[in-house]
Formats: structure tokens, C-alpha cells, sequence
């Protein structure tokens, strides 16, 4: 084989591999990003005496109550921050997901102001909630303080 014959086998070579990463590279494009999370648009608000009476079966209606100690029901669910700022509670979202936790963002309004809530996922006894709050307190700086929100 000559020199022309292998000089033309490495253009064609250099050729495909110059192809391959080009149509890698297109698929990537246009893809849309479904784990970015949008503010919520609208926080809608219910008074008790709008909402719907629940309906049980006759089979749940049976099984009696357990009796919790009041100090021990998981009646509440831990918030770590409050902001106006999105971009903030965001980001701490993400810190606290990088070591597991798991967190939901709600928002309130306070004289006439916006702002957005980070809690952590799950209902808690006060003293278990207490508990995590100062952990994550001691374990992230970017955590002033916590609040516990009695779920009605």
C-alpha cells in the first residue's frame, strides 16, 4: 500500500471521528431541563369552612385511634429559612439536598410582602423537630434558626 493510499485511509478516518462528535454534541441540544424548579405562581388560601368534608369508609371508621402522648404526636413540620428571595431559599435547597434532606417550598405573605419557606419534608414530635433544627443549625452556618409549624 502506498503513502497516497494511507494518507487517504487517515482523512477518512478523521473524517468519521469528526462526525461522531458532532451528532454526540447535537442530541444534547434542545433538551429540556425537567429538575429546575420555577416559583410558584399562586398560593391559594382556603378558609376551614370552604373546604369539603373528607369521607371514610366503613372499614378505617372501625379501626379505634392509637393514643399518642400530645409531646410525641408528629404534628409538625420544621422550617429552616424564610426569604422574599427565591434564588436564596434555592440555594439552600440544594445544600440541604446534598446531604439528604429532603425539603418542599411553600410561600406566605407578611404586610403585603411575598416571601418564600423552606421546610423539611415529613411531619414531626416537637422534641424530634427541636432536635433536627439545632442539628442543622450546627451543621450549616447559612441556617440562623428554625421554626416549627403546627399542621392543622
Amino acid at each position: 500500500m502506498g503513502a497516497h493510499m494511507k494518507r487517504k485511509y487517515f482523512v477518512i478516518a478523521i473524517l468519521v471521528i469528526v462526525l461522531l462528535v458532532s451528532l454526540v454534541s447535537i442530541q444534547g441540544c434542545g433538551k429540556k431541563k425537567t429538575d429546575e424548579v420555577k416559583p410558584p405562581k399562586k398560593t391559594e388560601v382556603t378558609k376551614p369552612e370552604d373546604q369539603a368534608e373528607e369521607t371514610t369508609s366503613a372499614a378505617q371508621q372501625t379501626v379505634p385511634a392509637k393514643k399518642v402522648p400530645p409531646d410525641q404526636a408528629k404534628l409538625y413540620e420544621l422550617q429552616v429559612a424564610a426569604s422574599p428571595s427565591y434564588a436564596n431559599i434555592i440555594t439552600e435547597k440544594n445544600k440541604l439536598a446534598q446531604y439528604g434532606y429532603e425539603t418542599k417550598i411553600t410561600t406566605t405573605k407578611k404586610n403585603g410582602k411575598l416571601f418564600y419557606r423552606l421546610r423539611l419534608k415529613g411531619l414531626y414530635s416537637a422534641p424530634d423537630a427541636n432536635e433536627l433544627g439545632k442539628q442543622l443549625k450546627g451543621k450549616f452556618p447559612s441556617i440562623n434558626d428554625y421554626w416549627l409549624a403546627k399542621v392543622k
